[in-house]
């Protein structure tokens, strides 16, 4: 049974529990990130504490004091296992009320769970993606814990036989996948909705548009289209589980038939960086315990 964390306490998870008046559960009152984590190093931490932070932020939420600590101290009850970290952090409990009251204390989640990662055989057959008009609120960036819009197109997604839902705004601009960022290759420059409110600054994302540059690869913030989906050689989803996964058809469009060159590029650079990333962690660590 995983075990939990939960406000300076780490408990198998049948025992844990947070208040049935916490925010998180009453309205989706909480922020969270998902770390991929390799036998006990979370990679690429700092950028998910980065965005964590970004996102208490922008949802006025303080910041829990010491959480670095507390995410390092939970991976070291578990022993090296790998996984999906999951981290909550919610505004607080107090009896229902829209407006919270100043000065509540945040709730702190944490557990670590078993997760498939694609294999390389997987990796290869590449996505079908589902597109439907992007539902959601307009704060994507914020990384906010009620995901309904989501739930519900990626639900309409698998009922199509997709493996992943795609969003496109009125104009028939691609915005993001339900649980990645989505990306279009045209004549070797890679095209990617621009940050904002209606996308995630996807860690992943992140990392490959500094990968790119290194590359020499020419990277566009501009939306890819609806109407321009012919056009296109090549199209890929990232994220922190998904890592780099080719897209083959969406809603039956033909993109491609194998993962296309550039794409595949890109996946091979960003698993030498999530080599790195384990490699030097020992190091990372002793930074983040200063």
């Amino acid at each position: 049974m995983p075990l939990v964390y939960v406000n300076g306490k780490i408990v198998p998870a049948r025992e844990a529990a947070v208040s049935a008046m916490d925010r998180g559960f009453l309205f989706g009152d909480a922020v969270y990130e998902v770390i991929k984590v390799d036998r006990g190093v979370p990679l690429f931490f700092r950028h998910h504490l980065v965005r964590l932070d970004n996102s208490l932020r922008e949802a006025r939420i303080p910041a829990p004091p010491r959480l670095a600590r507390q995410v390092l101290s939970y991976l070291d009850a578990q022993k090296g296992k790998s996984g999906s970290l999951y981290l909550e952090v919610s505004r607080g409990a107090h009896p229902r009320s829209h407006l919270p009251p100043a000065g509540l204390k945040p709730t702190v989640m944490l557990f670590l769970q078993d997760y498939h990662f694609h294999t390389p055989s997987e990796r290869e057959k590449g996505y079908a993606l589902h597109a439907v008009r992007d539902i959601r609120w307009s704060r994507c960036d914020i990384k906010a814990t009620s995901l309904m819009g989501a739930i519900l197109c990626k639900m309409e997604a698998r009922d199509r036989g997709a493996d992943e839902v795609v969003f496109h705004d009125a104009r028939g601009r691609f915005t993001e996948a339900g649980s990645t960022n989505f990306y279009a290759v045209r004549d070797g420059t890679v095209f990617t909705h621009p940050l904002g409110g209606s996308i995630l600054k996807g860690v992943t994302r992140t990392l490959l548009k500094g990968i790119a540059r290194e590359e020499r690869i020419r990277w566009s913030e501009r939306a890819p289209r609806l109407a321009e989906m012919t056009t296109w050689d090549e199209a890929f989803v990232s994220g922190t589980l998904t890592g780099v996964m080719p897209v083959f058809t969406v809603d039956g469009t033909r993109i491609s038939r194998r993962m296309g060159p550039l794409t595949r590029r890109l996946l091979r650079a960003f698993e030498r960086a999530e080599a790195e990333a384990v490699e030097a962690w020992a190091d990372e660590r002793r930074r983040l315990l200063q």
